[in-house]
């Protein structure tokens, strides 16, 4: 797999974009640190990608000019995916499908959400494990000796207030008022398909330890709560590529069949889907006008030597 990490392309990003996608590869960094498919190759990868995104992220949103601290936070992405590959992720990646798939939210802005909630549910639950990050933290409380529980506790609640630093919940999002019944449901289905107990099978979600069914309310509630400043809903844009010509069948795109022009088809699909806005990229005025009467958008004639 080839990557191209160039801080110059990042250092533009508008705010909300740097904290949805940086926060949703601090998130996969910890969750695939804590899980049941985790493994000493893949908790290399955790720790140096928690390391280098939770102290740069403050940096960039300080500097956004430094290329040292994007270039610092783009290798930690590159690391969270890599544990990814060697590990697995928990529920909560689960849940930022669903709200991405469901409700347009963008998905590192629902990991982000999700995955700091259910590690502070884990966390009140006794699971002291993310102590082993505090470390890895470069401003932390210095004055004593903290604890395994006073680490562990630091290190969630440094993520919980960074959420709530920079308002970045999702009440204000597209969701109904039964959302959390859905996601509840979702989570059911998918994870305790064989479990009749109100228990959530650890085989299936990964969680470091179990979460009955009042531990999911509690979080999902959480992931619910207050308005978000930075919420931007997804738009669905869709090009349509249409030359006239075919190496193959002559014409193939007005070819007629079943008594309409092939193209038509695809029109008729592109029609139906949640694509918001549509374009046509054509040389042929016949099949911009075909897609005239779709609502898909042909402004200008695509010249033939780029077709």
């Amino acid at each position: 797999i080839l990557s191209i990490l160039d801080p110059k392309i990042t250092a533009n990003s508008p705010k909300n974009v740097t904290l949805n996608s940086s926060l949703g590869a601090l998130i996969r960094s910890i969750d695939t640190m804590f899980n049941k498919r985790a493994n000493k190759i893949s908790a290399m990868f955790s720790e140096n990608s928690f390391k280098l995104l939770f102290n740069n992220l403050p940096k960039v949103l300080k500097q956004s000019d430094n290329l040292e601290y994007w270039s610092n936070m783009q290798w930690g992405a590159y690391l969270s995916i890599a544990a990814l590959l060697n590990s697995f992720n928990g529920p909560a990646a689960a849940v930022a499908y669903f709200l991405s798939t469901n409700y347009n939210i963008p998905q590192g802005l629902g990991y982000a959400i999700s995955g700091t909630y259910f590690f502070e549910r884990n966390h009140e639950k006794g699971f002291y494990e993310y102590s082993k990050l505090f470390d890895l933290i470069e401003k932390k409380p210095s004055k004593r000796k903290l604890s395994k529980i006073e680490k562990s506790k630091f290190v969630v609640h440094s993520l919980v207030k960074i959420l709530k630093y920079n308002k970045l919940t999702l009440k204000g999002a597209n969701i109904p008022k039964n959302g959390n019944e859905k996601i509840l449901d979702f989570l059911s289905k998918t994870f305790n398909k064989s479990n009749p107990s109100n228990s959530i099978i650890l085989s299936r979600t990964n969680n470091p330890i179990t979460l009955n069914k009042k531990d999911l309310i509690i979080i999902i509630n959480k992931i619910l709560k207050w308005k978000n400043k930075y919420l931007i809903k997804m738009k669905f844009l869709g090009v349509v590529p249409a030359r006239s010509g075919s190496q193959s069948i002559k014409k193939k795109n007005t070819f007629i069949v079943n008594k309409k022009p092939l193209i038509q088809y695809t029109f008729e699909e592109v029609k139906k889907s949640r694509i918001e806005k549509k374009y046509l990229l054509t040389d042929d005025n016949k099949i911009k006008k075909l897609g005239k009467k779709f609502n898909i958008s042909g402004k200008y004639l695509r010249p033939k030597k780029l077709s």
